[in-house]
């Protein structure tokens, strides 16, 4: 058979294939593109999906490459929508204070003090917010992710001072904790410089009867189409990291956490989730260390062979959190070694808090919890 009797077979065999073919391509592409019951777009759970869907498509090299698919890389990017503002902490340590704004919405994310400054720059600068007046028509809520000063410290003087009155969140160890370290700080703010603190208790008291407090694992309904959500941060007793959605925009806020659990506390975990926009703490985020257990032999090595040759140990360490950590481990491990030393509280701060938490336990790591009925380990016996 020669070629001339070849083509035409061809064609007569091929020709009826190709004018189905041509059509059910189209048709197909057509309901693809514009999600159809069969389309692989009715099964994503939403737009963005979709198109990663066919970006990956498309980047390994698939044969199916649909049409419109080249307009996806000049979609505008959700991070254009979401405006970030640090009005403190932003390439410093202190005065954490981040205002963000999205879906029309104004959320100030913490309001710390900087403890290196006396002056007015040991607070946010507000007047990025508003040059006179308060705060409450430009803020729709502020959250508080834990009660360290350097993230809530600047809270009186933003609220009674320069003046807001809107909404206020953080969780219940937090509001219970809190006004006792903004005491203790004005105290000393007032010794130390001999003048009238940044504010006073009055000024403490009415800042704290404006909080509304939220249990881990709450959804809070804002405003209308504004929720805010909070999840276990381990860090400090009560520390939390939010979980924030305005319309389909969604933010995580981190604040201080700790991803491996201690001796009193559990390690910190969140849904699983894919937020358009993650601000995390990462002031030790390059930092190698040792194990914790490494560590904790290494300091209790030093701490008995300095006892034991007549020496007194002097621990310069945070009231709250880190003081509750290393109680535990000093008592832990004098009644294993059947060691009577005493330990005292240089500030009655500590002794305070201790009492916050036997009672919100549930706060705790499962240990603790699990044992709380029959020994209260922050009951302690050494420490007096």
């Amino acid at each position: 058979m020669v070629w001339f009797e070849i083509i035409p077979s061809l064609v007569l065999t091929a020709g009826p294939l190709l004018l189905i073919a041509a059509p059910t391509i189209y048709i197909g592409n057509w309901f693809f593109l514009n999600g159809k019951k069969y389309g692989p777009k009715n099964i994503m759970k939403d737009d963005r999906d979709y198109y990663m869907y066919l970006r990956d498509r498309r980047i390994t090299g698939n044969e199916y490459y649909p049409r419109g698919v080249e307009a996806i890389d000049e979609r505008p990017a959700l991070m254009s929508d979401i405006r970030i503002l640090p009005l403190g902490a932003g390439q410093d340590v202190g005065r954490s204070c981040i205002l963000i704004t999205m879906g029309g919405k104004n959320i100030m994310l913490d309001c710390g003090l900087h403890m290196g400054f006396y002056d007015d720059r040991r607070f946010p600068d507000f007047s990025v917010i508003c040059k006179d007046g308060p705060l409450t028509p430009y803020i729709h809520c502020v959250i508080i992710s834990h009660f360290h000063l350097d993230h809530c410290g600047a809270l009186p003087y933003m609220t009674e001072v320069v003046g807001y009155n809107g909404p206020l969140y953080m969780t219940y160890p937090t509001k219970a904790i809190c006004p006792l370290l903004l005491e203790d700080f004005r105290k000393v703010t007032t010794d130390k410089t001999t003048q009238q603190g940044p504010y006073t208790s009055d000024d403490i008291k009415n800042c704290m009867k404006k909080v509304i407090p939220v249990s881990l694992g709450q959804t809070v309904k804002v405003d209308t189409d504004f929720e805010i959500k909070a999840y276990y941060a381990g860090h400090v007793l009560g520390a939390a990291m939010f979980h924030i959605r305005v319309g389909q925009q969604t933010l995580v806020y981190t604040g201080d956490f700790n991803t491996t659990a201690d001796r009193h506390l559990g390690s910190a975990h969140i849904d699983r989730c894919r937020p358009d926009v993650l601000i995390t703490e990462s002031t030790y985020g390059s930092t190698v260390r040792d194990s914790r257990r490494a560590r904790e032999r290494d300091f209790m090595a030093k701490v008995v062979d300095c006892v034991r040759h007549g020496g007194k140990v002097l621990v310069p360490v945070f009231a709250v959190g880190r003081a509750q950590e290393l109680c535990i481990l000093l008592e832990t491990y004098l009644e294993r070694m059947n060691l009577n030393v005493p330990i005292y509280f240089a500030s009655g701060l500590s002794e305070k808090v201790n009492t916050y938490y036997s009672l919100f336990v549930s706060w705790t790591n499962e240990k603790i919890q699990s044992t709380f009925h029959q020994k209260n380990i922050f009951d302690f016996k050494h420490i007096k």
